[in-house]
């Protein structure tokens, strides 16, 4: 099936293959490569599920996602990943985020080669005793890394203490303690639950023939099974208040370095989550954003040491909307910031400015294949369909429905976690 980005003339070809996978193909003959993820809808968030052919639910190890990740590319009868795709010219990465796991490669051409390898690597990890507690070593010094960053410190922080129930609140590689508890029978019941080709989906971009590659997979999926299966998981009854309101943590920084969130619950806007989740983006990019009148007034009075950054976080029932500054003063700056949310400020003038700016991104992303990619990605994610009507949803934003946000939310569910240099 085609369909086009609608007012963007990008053509996206879908087919769902008899094993149950999904491709999608997007096509841009004057791109100058190919890029190929291949994703499952399995993140850190799903530690409590059913597995495959059981009826109990069971509980995992935290980070267990992140570990399975790291596992899949070891190879035992091929020549691992790394090798193979830079052979070929190529580069390969994995990543995982709290609601998926993606494999990539990224490559000028050997696009037969490259794709028939990341279907079979990825559905073929090598899994032992001996390499499961290897791998565990590994994974503490990436998790102890992590923690050394003010970046992950800080995020993994607020998240925590932000979130009381939801399992978005635990760090996504987990903690030194839960990974050591992680077996090969934990991998293997994960790895069957949810790397099934019903539950996974493959986007490739660029300079390729859409209709050659559809052919190609097509062909390679003939040979692997369909055995649907339901997917069954909790639900979390999570508070609209914070876990904690404020904590202080010692970390590797110059000046202390503040993380704020506000928690905001979906059903007091009356829209959806999409709906609320891009106007409080907007509003977040309007009252702080980089060319702000918030953000120079703070340079002023030098309270901020650069810019402030934001950062949006969502579960079925609530958007946390996050702020990230360095300051010298972290009470004048957060009590700057906290009036500065509760202002009806925002003019109807610079709302449309933005909303211009939002739409040149849309073009300009439409002769991105990266970018293109990443999009499709993540409505598949969010949704689990692709929005073909990206440009038209920000061409419809109303400056109304923004306000209509931002006076229906609740700004009470506050938390805070700093980051302060080390004491000598």
């Amino acid at each position: 099936m085609k369909r086009l980005l609608n007012n963007l003339d990008v053509a996206v070809y879908h087919e769902k293959m008899a094993s149950g996978l999904s491709v999608y193909v997007v096509p841009k003959s004057e791109a100058s490569g190919i890029y190929a993820t291949f994703s499952t809808h399995y993140g850190s968030v799903n530690r409590e599920f059913v597995p495959y052919g059981k009826t109990e639910m069971i509980t995992v190890p935290d980070g267990i996602a992140h570990f399975l990740e790291h596992k899949v590319f070891e190879q035992n009868n091929r020549e691992d990943p790394f090798t193979f795709f830079g052979g070929n010219g190529s580069d390969c990465n994995a990543n995982t985020t709290n609601y998926k796991t993606t494999y990539l490669f990224a490559g000028p051409d050997h696009l037969q080669e490259n794709l028939i390898y990341l279907l079979d690597f990825v559905r073929d990890p090598y899994l032992t005793e001996e390499n499961v507690e290897k791998e565990k070593g590994i994974i503490e010094q990436e998790i102890k890394m992590n923690q050394d960053s003010p970046a992950w410190q800080g995020f993994d922080g607020i998240l925590a203490n932000s979130f009381q129930k939801h399992p978005i609140r635990i760090p996504i590689a987990g903690t030194v303690k839960s990974i050591y508890q992680i077996t090969k029978e934990d991998l293997e019941t994960c790895y069957k639950t949810f790397y099934r080709p019903d539950n996974m989906f493959l986007v490739i971009s660029g300079n390729v023939d859409a209709e050659e590659v559809l052919d190609l997979v097509r062909k390679h999926e003939e040979s692997i099974p369909n055995e649907p299966f339901t997917q069954q998981l909790p639900t979390y009854d999570e508070p609209d208040e914070v876990l904690k309101e404020k904590e202080l943590a010692e970390g590797n920084v110059t000046n202390p370095r503040i993380f704020l969130s506000y928690k905001f619950k979906i059903e007091d806007t009356g829209l959806t989550r999409n709906e609320t989740y891009n106007y409080i983006s907007l509003m977040a990019n309007l009252k702080f954003g980089g060319v702000s009148d918030f953000l120079e007034k703070m340079e002023q009075q030098k309270l901020v040491v650069d810019e402030i950054d934001y950062d949006l976080v969502y579960t079925d029932r609530h958007i946390l909307l996050i702020l990230i500054a360095e300051t010298k003063e972290p009470e004048k700056l957060i009590s700057s910031i906290r009036e500065e949310m509760l202002k009806d400020d925002i003019s109807e003038k610079d709302f449309v400015r933005k909303r211009k700016t939002l739409l040149s991104s849309c073009i300009y992303m439409s002769d991105d294949f990266y970018r293109l990619n990443e999009k499709i990605m993540t409505d598949l994610i969010l949704d689990g369909k692709v929005n073909y009507n990206l440009y038209g949803d920000i061409k419809d934003l109303s400056y109304e429905k923004m306000m209509q946000v931002k006076n229906s939310v609740c700004y009470d569910h506050q938390s805070e976690f700093w980051i302060v240099p080390k004491k000598n």
